[in-house]
C-alpha cells in the first residue's frame, strides 16, 4: 500500500513493483512504480530527447499538481492541445467522475491515463489535479489494463480529523468524529 500523508490518499499496488519517489519544486508529488520485469530502451527518433521504448513490463506514474492552469473538468475535456485533452469523462465507483484517455504510440508504448480534479482541497484553497498514468509494452495491453483497473479500485482519500494538514477548510463530510 502506498500512503501519502501530504495529500491524504492511498492505493494498493503489487508488492513486487519498485517505488521511486521524485521531489519536484513544480509538483506536490511525482512518483513512479515500475513492474519488476520492466525493460525499457532509450531511442532517439528525430528529436533532441530519447524516447522510452517499452520492450516488456509497465510503469505507473502518479502526479499531484497544484497549478491552477487546466485545473477544471471543462478545461481538460476541451483543451486544444492534445497533451491536455481528455475525450472521456467516466464515473468510477470509488472516485466519482474522472477524465480518461488512452493513447498508443506504435513501437514505443501504450498508455492509459485518468485525471481527477478536486476543488478547494489544497492548503491554499485551490484545486489539485491528481493523475495516474500507466505505460506498458503494447503487446501486454490486456494484462496491464486489468492491473491498472485493480490499482485504481483501491484508491481512496484518507479521512483525517482535528487540525488538518491539507485542507484549509475540510469538506463538511470529511471528518466523521
Amino acid at each position: 500500500t502506498y500512503n501519502n500523508d501530504e495529500v491524504n490518499f492511498e492505493f494498493k499496488y503489487p508488492p513486487e513493483w519498485i517505488l521511486e519517489d521524485f521531489k519536484s519544486s513544480d509538483l506536490a508529488l511525482n512518483l513512479t512504480l515500475n513492474s519488476d520485469d520492466l525493460a525499457v530502451r532509450q531511442e532517439y527518433r528525430g528529436g533532441d530527447w530519447p524516447v522510452p521504448v517499452y520492450q516488456n513490463g509497465g510503469s505507473l506514474e502518479v502526479v499531484v499538481d497544484t497549478d491552477p492552469y487546466y485545473q477544471s473538468f471543462d478545461h481538460l475535456k476541451n483543451a486544444e492541445h492534445k497533451k491536455y485533452n481528455y475525450p472521456y469523462i467516466v464515473n468510477l465507483e470509488n472516485l466519482g467522475n474522472v477524465l480518461y484517455k488512452t493513447t498508443s504510440y506504435p513501437g514505443v508504448y501504450d498508455e492509459s491515463k485518468i485525471t481527477m480534479i478536486r476543488e478547494n482541497i489544497s492548503k491554499n484553497g485551490g484545486p489539485i489535479q491528481l493523475t495516474f498514468t500507466l505505460q506498458f509494452a503494447g503487446d501486454e495491453k490486456d494484462k496491464y489494463q486489468e492491473l491498472y483497473n485493480q490499482i485504481l479500485s483501491t484508491f481512496k482519500f484518507i479521512e483525517i480529523c482535528g487540525d488538518c494538514p491539507v485542507f484549509s477548510q475540510p469538506p463538511p463530510d470529511w471528518c466523521k468524529n
